[in-house]
């Protein structure tokens, strides 16, 4: 009889890919410094048997310290992380889930948008991920473990008190928060003109970025990689095994293990950190190593030499995924010539509207602009236009709103405010103070009189300021999710 469904059982066989525990722990481990590692590598040692250990000096315990230069050590964003994730009530099963999200978490706080694809493909249950990911997002500073700014700003707004569909229609009216169009923007969100007010004052409060680039951790203690040139010239990366723990099986404990029998968990455990660290050691040679090949002229030449690399070109070179690449070179370091890099100083995209084949790295273009501000007349200062032309007598062909874009992000001024303070005028706020916080959130997106980015040297209409927030707000968004996507 048609239309009836009748139960029924069927047979199917998928294949997924599941990270091996080495692996996982390979990774987790590669993104550590080497001061967390050793850390790490004692809490490890103080419960299993059968590790042994040699730490270098430089990270063991030294007692020739006076008291006077012992101080407890900066607790960092992903420790206070951590912390809180650990003090959570989460299920069993959660709980190391949201502490493998901490680790995927870039310098700004965010996740990359595939995360939970990821997750899920090395077969942890969708529903879990989701727990743990609400967990993260549950954080403070709100908005970590945000995919995208859109995201981020929900959250955010979330932890201001709205409702989930609340966010949702205020972010999409930003546009029309910013350039204070309250009427419109009411009627998007489905309110009344006072509530787009309170939401406007809301927005003021938002921050870009979850972690404050400036509230990243200073980087102390020896390199991590060293770069030294061999006789003929030849440069050679080299991870000293002096200056990271060197961790070993006991194996006379391990032999009477494996014939007994007893403490099978603790041997696998053992096993798997020793394979882990020599995972990490192996990815980051092969990492230096390409850098070298890649950024040659950076150090033989200088930091002007260097070409545009970005993670997801080294890691398609080396048969990596990106986020691997990303967690090898975060808090890094590498010496050459003398000098200590940070490994993200060696990336760069290159300088957009000129030929991609024969670009110039943005970085280094940045570096020219600042050079060619600082040599200007002091009371002749050059417009962004002007700093086009002599870049494109140089050979780098980009538009003047890029001139403008790096300048910014570099916090220096415009001609008219250099000019301003050249000739000595006073302004009502300390103009050097605004330049250094800029950036740093939503709020300097034109909210007040003036604009952040350009000074308070002279006032600016109402509609060139409203049109100036709308576009830096929508470009903000853009970007941010672009570089999630």
């Amino acid at each position: 009889m048609s239309g009836i469904v009748r139960p029924g059982l069927t047979l199917r066989v998928r294949g997924t890919a599941v990270l091996a525990p080495e692996l996982r722990e390979g990774l987790r481990l590669l993104r550590l410094g080497a001061a967390d590692l050793a850390d790490e590598i004692r809490k490890e040692l103080s419960v299993n048997p059968f590790l042994r250990c040699n730490f270098p000096e430089s990270l063991s315990m030294r007692g020739d310290l006076p008291v006077s230069e012992l101080r407890a050590r900066d607790v960092s964003v992903l420790e206070s992380l951590r912390v809180q994730v650990a003090r959570m009530d989460l299920d069993a099963a959660v709980r190391p889930v949201a502490q493998a999200l901490l680790g995927e978490l870039g310098p700004e706080g965010y996740l990359a948008a595939d995360v939970a694809e990821r997750l899920a493909a090395a077969g942890v249950p969708p529903a879990r991920v989701q727990a743990a990911l609400d967990a993260v997002q549950r954080c403070d500073p709100p908005g970590v473990g945000a995919r995208s700014l859109r995201e981020c700003l929900e959250l955010q707004l979330r932890d201001l008190g709205l409702d989930r569909d609340a966010a949702s229609a205020t972010v999409a009216a930003l546009p029309l928060l910013a350039r204070g169009a309250l009427s419109e923007a009411a009627a998007a969100m489905g309110t009344d003109r006072a509530v787009a007010a309170e939401r406007a004052a809301m927005v003021r409060q938002l921050r870009a970025r979850p972690i404050a680039v400036d509230s990243a951790p200073v980087m102390h203690g020896p390199p991590d990689v060293v770069v030294t040139t061999r006789p003929g010239g030849a440069l050679v990366a080299e991870l000293p095994r002096d200056r990271s723990p060197q961790l070993s099986l006991d194996d006379t404990l391990a032999a009477r293990a494996r014939a007994e029998g007893f403490a099978p968990e603790h041997l696998a455990r053992a096993e798997a950190l020793i394979a882990a660290l020599r995972f990490r050691r192996s990815t980051l040679s092969r990492i230096a190593a390409a850098l070298i090949e890649r950024q040659h002229r950076f150090f033989t030449d200088g930091p002007d030499h260097l070409r545009p690399l970005t993670r997801q070109a080294l890691a398609e070179a080396l048969a990596l995924h990106p986020s691997t690449v990303g967690r090898a070179i975060q808090d890094k370091t590498l010496a050459a010539n003398g000098r200590v890099w940070p490994m993200a100083a060696l990336f760069s995209t290159a300088a957009p509207g000129a030929d991609h084949t024969s670009a110039p790295a943005a970085t280094v273009v940045r570096r020219r602009v600042a050079r060619l501000i600082a040599d200007e007349p002091a009371t002749k200062p050059l417009s962004d236009t002007a700093i086009a032309r002599l870049l494109a007598a140089e050979g780098v062909d980009i538009a003047r709103r890029t001139v403008a874009k790096y300048r910014e992000t570099m916090k220096i001024p415009g001609s008219s405010e250099r000019r301003a303070i050249a000739s000595g005028a006073r302004f009502q706020r300390n103009w050097t103070q605004r330049i250094t916080n800029c950036g740093k959130d939503l709020s300097d997106v034109g909210w007040s009189g003036t604009t952040p980015q350009k000074g308070e040297a002279h006032a600016v209409s109402d509609q060139r300021q409203a049109d100036r927030r709308g576009r830096g707000t929508a470009d903000a968004c853009q970007d941010r999710d672009g570089r999630n996507a």
